[in-house]
């Protein structure tokens, strides 16, 4: 993880997103996944600063329903393992 990597928004909808977080950060570069609609790949961990995960109208479990959520938890889980600095908000805590 460097410097000067972005910060990762994980957006599960488009009206969750980090809004004011965002006014507390400065000029840190950001890149924003939408994992509901798009399938972009999740950068690997170690290529980004941090991430915050935002919420969304499903639930956790709702993998069945929402397949890539079980993508979105494997990435936590490595992030999680490598110490990258993570922030998450309602469905994405």
């Amino acid at each position: 993880m460097h410097e000067d990597a972005p910060l990762l928004v994980i957006r599960h909808v488009p009206w969750e997103g980090p809004h004011t977080i965002l006014d507390a950060l400065g000029e840190i570069a950001v890149t924003i996944v939408d994992v509901r609609s798009s399938q972009a790949a999740l950068p690997r961990p170690d290529d980004v600063r941090g991430a915050v995960v935002m919420g969304g109208p499903m639930g956790v479990y709702d993998t069945d329903r929402y397949p890539r959520l079980a993508e979105e938890i494997t990435w936590l889980r490595a992030a999680v393992d490598a110490r990258v600095p993570v922030l998450g908000v309602c469905l994405g805590s």
